[in-house]
């Protein structure tokens, strides 16, 4: 951890920058293949310049520098001067991949470590103009781009203010260490200081433009105070207070600009000292007075004396950039002044500036939203257990009927209330799969390289939100599937030509909500199952006989996949074919009470349809009775409840099934399933129809019970492994006893199996 910080800030750099780094990593993906596109291109600089601003507070040199090469290299794209191409964006890339590696070291309070000379000095040469990785060769802006070095030696030679204090300027050992890049900081702002002022005084949307002033103003006020030069860190602030009152007054604007125009040369004055070693104080008194009495007209416009040079890397230079100004007399007026910062009228126009968006959204810690969510859960049980002694209380013979319509009504309300709360906690846990998402445009594209392939990512849906221990867990699967499509399923180009296909492979990532629970779907175009390969292993591996594979579903055959050890690849790569991975896939997504399939058609692609519920903490369930036992039943998985004749209930090669109007489905005795002695058994006339992804199981019980919302609780790994294979937890019911809550998805497959 860096010294003299407080682990909170330090955890609150590793929060943001995380989530930057996360969403950036996409960006640059999609950035190769647009790579002129100015908002993808300003939105990734933006991020990068932020970690870095936040690192050199943290004086993380190590950090700071990587960050700084590839902020300059974007720099340089952003400005035309190159075109990010694949081996600019292998560097990139590279560059995010050090970045990551710090946040670990960061976070497990490690020394970060150095980055590669090589990579540093390349992305510096490119943000310099000189070097284009693409063509090997210089830029053809680099004839016309100015040179660094001389731009440097002109600033340190600034004129020294006439009037004030000059002293050194001392920074401690981390400071001075990111000296360099914080001074090109202090000179890419100034730069837009200067170009805002340009651009205002013509500007037909004076307000959109002087808010913008006024952002980049505060911006250099933060860039100051790493240099702790207060009276530089007051001027930038009284620049973006001025400049935050400007309206399309026309009047204001005159008196006001003059004033602007003349801190901005004092504060172009202190930053050519910085960069010269040096802190100079400048005589700006009598400069602030005026710009304060400019906004009531007492002070006349003026045309100050300049008390220095400009400094280099603010002229027109950049002001070229902006968008031309017209006249002055075109541009409107309200009439109005704004009395305040952030008053302004109406934007009728230009982009809007919410400066108070910021404070919609906080930062909750995980674990305060884990004991919220655990609360809610008790809650949820006393609910239960109050509905149930109201009812008690009701059919009591000497029941007080006032007092017991009293009791039910609030209950009821208790009831409404206690599922609001759930929901608002539940979604306060809701986070989108964009988030998990957002990490597979770069295993895509590292995956293509490595294979050869030409592979198109398509992801839809990614607004759909899970809760967030659901997005933790299906992370790994994901990444499993996905490599495996891209290995085993799409085709080399040549091939894929050859059967008539595009060269580019597509799969697509897909999300969709249905009901209770989010199905996630992995599709490629590529080569299809083979029903024949497939058959072939699972004999040789005794997973079937030939007669019996004969006879089998293609949905069926489908499912040795997921057998431990399966694998029909010819060749073992460092991607797949060693036969582990689809049977722990479906292992963890059984964790998350949810389920895997797969559909293929050969030559057209492959479909793997993952389903999952939206929370894995609360549950609607039916109760059951079975002998003198009761058991939960997750509601969204009952189909109907019937009670079966006799004539409906036969035998198939020994296992009991029902007829069930035009199908036959597998029949199972819960008091069989739950390992119930036989002299305790009690006949079981109720068959609960459960499904799971079109597969359907009747489960036989003694008695219904009703509808509860049960609260899951994990079995430990003592009591899991003592208890029958269909059951994925526990709950606490409305009358204080525990019921075990039964694994429809786990209990299909035995029934299937046996």
């Amino acid at each position: 951890m860096p010294a003299g910080f407080d682990q909170e800030i330090v955890q609150d750099f590793l929060t943001e920058s995380g989530e930057l780094l996360g969403l950036l990593e996409g960006d640059l993906v999609v950035l190769e293949s647009t790579p002129r596109d100015p908002e993808l291109l300003n939105k990734v600089f933006r991020a990068l310049h932020t970690i870095k601003g936040s690192a050199s507070f943290l004086q993380l040199t190590n950090l700071v520098a990587i960050a700084h090469c590839s902020e300059s290299a974007l720099n340089a794209a952003r400005n035309g001067v190159v075109v990010v191409g694949p081996k600019m964006m292998n560097l990139l890339l590279e560059a995010v991949d050090i970045l990551k590696t710090h946040m670990s070291q960061l976070a497990a309070g490690e020394e970060l470590s150095v980055p590669r000379a090589e990579l540093v000095a390349q992305l510096a040469a490119i943000g310099e103009g000189k070097l284009n990785v693409e063509s090997d060769a210089l830029p053809a802006q680099q004839a016309a781009a100015p040179a660094a070095e001389p731009a440097k030696q002109a600033a340190q030679s600034a004129a020294t203010p006439s009037s004030g204090n000059v002293r050194k300027l001392e920074l401690g050992p981390g400071k001075a260490d990111l000296l360099e890049y914080l001074v090109a900081d202090l000179d890419e702002t100034m730069n837009k200081v200067q170009a805002g002022l340009n651009s205002l005084v013509g500007s037909q949307d004076v307000q959109t433009s002087a808010q913008s002033l006024a952002d980049t103003c505060e911006q250099l006020g933060r860039c100051v105070d790493f240099f702790e030069h207060g009276q530089m860190g007051e001027l930038a602030q009284a620049m973006a207070k001025a400049a935050s009152k400007l309206t399309s007054k026309q009047d204001a604007l005159g008196n006001v600009m003059p004033h602007l125009k003349s801190l901005c040369e004092l504060v172009n004055s202190q930053a050519a000292g910085i960069k010269a070693g040096e802190v100079r104080e400048v005589a700006a008194d009598d400069l602030l007075n005026q710009l304060e009495n400019a906004w009531t007209g007492a002070a006349q416009p003026v045309t100050p004396t300049p008390v220095h040079e400009p400094h280099p890397l603010a002229e027109p230079a950049d002001s070229a950039k902006v968008a031309t100004p017209t006249s002055a007399s075109e541009t409107k007026s309200d009439g109005k002044l704004a009395e305040k910062t952030g008053d302004k009228p109406a934007d009728k126009g230009g982009e809007k500036h919410d400066t108070k968006a910021v404070e919609n959204t906080i930062r909750v810690e995980v674990g305060r939203l884990e004991s919220l969510m655990n609360l809610v859960g008790e809650l949820v049980l006393q609910k239960n257990r109050i509905g149930a002694l109201t009812r008690r209380a009701a059919s009591a013979t000497n029941a007080d009927v006032e007092l017991t319509e009293a009791m039910t009504a609030a209950a009821g309300t208790l009831d409404r209330v206690t599922s609001d709360i759930q929901l608002a906690v539940m979604r306060t846990r809701m986070q989108p799969l964009d988030k998990l998402f957002g990490r597979y445009p770069r295993l895509i594209r590292d995956l293509a390289a490595k294979t050869g392939k030409k592979i198109q990512l398509v992801i839809e849906g990614g607004d759909t939100e899970v809760d967030k221990s659901v997005i933790e867990e299906l992370g790994d699967p994901l990444v499993h599937l996905l490599r495996n499509s891209c290995d085993h399923g799409l085709e080399m180009p040549e091939d894929r030509v050859k059967a008539g296909k595009s060269e580019t492979g597509t799969l697509t990532l897909r999300a969709s909500h249905e009901g209770s629970h989010v199905r996630v779907l992995v599709i490629d175009d590529g080569r299809g199952l083979s029903r024949e390969k497939i058959c072939k292993k699972a004999v040789e591996r005794g997973l079937a006989t030939a007669e019996q594979v004969a006879t089998l579903s293609d949905r069926e055959v489908w499912n040795f996949i997921f057998e431990a050890g399966f694998s029909t690849a010819e060749k073992v790569s460092d991607l797949s074919g060693r036969g582990v991975g689809m049977d722990v896939v479906r292992t963890n997504i059984q964790k998350l009470k949810g389920a895997i399939e797969l559909s293929s058609e050969l030559g057209k692609g492959t479909t793997i349809s993952i389903t999952i519920p939206l929370t894995v903490a609360i549950l609607p369930a039916m109760m059951v009775g079975v002998g003198g036992e009761i058991y939960a039943l997750p509601l969204g998985s009952i189909l109907e409840i019937v009670r079966p004749q006799e004539d409906q209930i036969s035998s198939i090669g020994g296992h009991r099934v029902m007829r069930l109007r035009d199908s036959v489905l597998p029949l199972v005795d819960a008091a069989e399933l739950f390992n119930q002695p036989t002299d305790k058994r009690q006949e079981s006339p109720f068959a609960v129809v459960l499904q799971q992804h079109e597969k359907r199981v009747g489960l036989m019980v003694t008695r219904l019970i009703g509808q509860q919302e049960v609260v899951i609780k994990a079995l430990d790994e003592t009591g899991a492994s003592s208890m029958p294979k269909a059951v994925s937890g526990a709950t606490v019911r409305d009358d204080g006893g525990v019921s075990l809550i039964v694994d429809v998805d786990r209990l299909i497959s035995m029934a299937e199996g046996r």
